[in-house]
Parts: C-alpha cells; structure tokens; sequence
C-alpha cells in the first residue's frame, strides 16, 4: 500500500497480506466478531514508540512517551520478548497484545512441577486438525507477574505440560490482556527496545 494513514501518522510502502474474511473470524459459541485487520511489528515499529491506554486507545510517536521505567525488550521473530519475574525468578515471555488470556507453557510446567503453587488439573478444547481436540492443561489459582517494580497478579492461568508445536514451546509463556488490563497503559518503545507500564488499575 504506497500510503496508509493510522491517525495522525502517515505510514508509506506499506507490505501487506489479504486473506479471506473467514480467517479472521473469531467464534466463541454463541458469539462471533470479525478483525478487519491486524496492525502488525513492522508498522509499530516505524512508529517508534506505541503507548497502549486503558481506554483502547493507542498513542505513537513523541505523543506516546512516558515517564515510567521500562524493561528491556528484544524480539523473537516478530513477536516482542520480555523477562518477568515470577515465583522467585526472572523468565523470558512473549507479549500479545491480541491474545485475550495468558497461558504458560511446557517449559514452565517443567520447571515448576515439583513446587507447591496449587495447581489443579483440568480440561480444555483447542482447535487442530479434524476438529476439537481435548487436552490434559493444569491451573495455577494465582500468577504474580512483576515488571519491574509493578506487579500483576492473574487467576486461573492455564498451563500447557505438552509440546504444542508452537512458539509457546520456546519460552515460559504467552502474555495476554489479563496482564495488560492490570495497567492504566503499556508501552512498547522499539527506539530503545524498552517496555514499561503505568500505574496498576484498581481492581
């Protein structure tokens, strides 16, 4: 696309792929929504800086910067990587800003299963070849994740003890809105490779 406006900013030569509709529609039983359109990194990262608001917002450029202390980031592939610190320790994440939950993978299942975190065993579906397929997933009741000086606690995490034969097999875990929704903002600055979020939001 020679010229694509996203707001105020004007982006050039933009490289894009077309799918049909029907690969971009989510179904949730009952309920269905159709994405038009997925913003992608290397739209973000000509932009520079990407300040995501509580009020679905987003802000780029000079306008997104803030004030907060940021952590460093790095990419694996085109998805963005940060160290949290959880249950003691400080482990590599993949943030998502377009997965709704948080899910953690084999790699933390390995790493943790012999501590006492309460873990309940459970059942879900996912989506594979031939249909819906069950599996075997644990449960952690509660998640501490601190960025920095910030932390945000998430319930009833899903953790995977299998490979999935995915880009979750790689590191600890897929970062979801649970986590982002616990900040009045997130920041992703790929002029410095930074991330950093604002004040916790009241429960």
């Amino acid at each position: 696309i020679p010229s694509m406006q996203v707001g105020g900013a004007t982006l050039k030569n933009v490289v894009v792929l077309i799918m049909n509709d029907a690969n971009l529609k989510i179904s949730f039983g009952d309920t269905t929504y159709q994405i038009n359109a997925i913003l992608g990194y290397p739209a973000f990262q000509a932009m520079g800086v990407i300040t995501f608001t509580h009020s679905s917002e987003f802000e780029a450029g000079k306008a997104a910067y803030r004030s907060e202390k940021g952590i460093p980031m790095y990419m694996r592939r085109l998805v963005p990587v940060v160290n949290l610190r959880v249950n003691g320790v400080i482990l590599p994440f993949t943030l998502d800003t377009g997965a709704e939950g948080t899910d953690l993978s084999m790699r933390y299942y390995e790493r943790f299963k012999g501590s006492d975190l309460a873990w309940k065993q459970d059942e879900d579906e996912v989506a594979g070849a031939g249909g819906m397929i069950k599996r075997t997933i644990y449960e952690q009741p509660l998640l501490s994740l601190a960025v920095g000086d910030k932390i945000a606690l998430l319930k009833d995490i899903s953790i995977t003890p299998k490979k999935m034969n995915s880009g979750l097999d790689e590191l600890y875990g897929n970062i979801g809105q649970d986590f982002f929704g616990k900040f009045d903002s997130f920041t992703f600055d790929f002029s410095n490779m930074t991330f950093k979020v604002g004040a916790p939001v009241s429960p």
